[in-house]
């Protein structure tokens, strides 16, 4: 059966938050399409609800038949290159089910190292298995990813705030500051470095911080490098 016969043959299943579990499709009425093992651990099967169940081993995810459309690839350049949809739609349906599910089950993966092994979370309360949580709709509805998105929203706001407090210093001041802060490099190494004294570079670094701690009116306290050192290579010259 030919990937354009398949969809054919399935409902288009309906847009929606989360696809269903592995079991829940099994556990409903739909019946398989197609089946097909490949190798000694995978096996892809397609239901007339529209989703296919991919398992490799003792992993799943599930996506709908509708989503192998184009497929995009990366060149060890990390350049991307789509194959259009037309070149699978007269070949083996497995074949394209095939990237798209380890596609898939890569992400997961992914995710789940990201969010549960950081925040030693154990993934068996939020699923079946750890991939049914960060399943084909990209984890969209999970807690987890939403607060990392908030987190890493926040993150961006932080960085342009800094980028734009940088560009109120001087070229020399954000070259010092790079230097000292982020390198972490001696104020004699920077002298050297620039032909200039020590007392100088400091001097420099002193107005730098002083431009920073006004522009996030810090005024009591000694500005936090914390600043810069979680985020090096935000700190550039100009």
């Amino acid at each position: 059966m030919t990937l354009s016969e398949l969809t054919g043959k399935v409902i288009r299943s309906a847009r929606r938050n989360r696809v269903p579990s592995p079991n829940e499709i099994m556990r409903s009425r739909t019946f398989v399409v197609a089946s097909e093992k490949m190798g000694e651990d995978i096996e892809i099967t397609a239901y007339h609800s529209g989703y296919i169940i991919y398992r490799r081993g003792d992993d799943a995810t599930v996506f709908p038949v509708h989503s192998c459309g184009d497929y995009e690839e990366k060149d060890v350049c990390g350049n991307i290159n789509v194959i259009p949809y037309e070149e699978f739609a007269d070949q083996p349906w497995q074949i394209r089910a095939f990237l798209e599910g380890e596609n898939r089950l890569v992400h997961n993966e992914n995710n789940y190292r990201m969010y549960y092994d950081v925040l030693s979370i154990d993934a068996s309360h939020y699923g079946e298995n750890r991939y049914n949580v960060l399943d084909s709709d990209n984890g969209a509805s999970d807690p987890l990813l939403l607060l990392l998105k908030e987190e890493e929203r926040e993150e961006e706001n932080e960085i342009c705030k800094l980028k734009f407090a940088l560009e109120k210093l001087t070229d020399r001041q954000r070259l010092v500051l790079t230097r000292c802060v982020v390198e972490r490099k001696m104020q004699i190494e920077v002298a050297e470095e620039l032909g200039t004294s020590r007392a100088n570079i400091s001097d420099t670094l002193n107005k730098a911080l002083k431009k920073l701690r006004k522009f996030y009116n810090i005024s009591d306290r000694k500005f936090s490098t914390n600043h810069f050192s979680r985020r090096r290579g935000h700190v550039s010259r100009k």
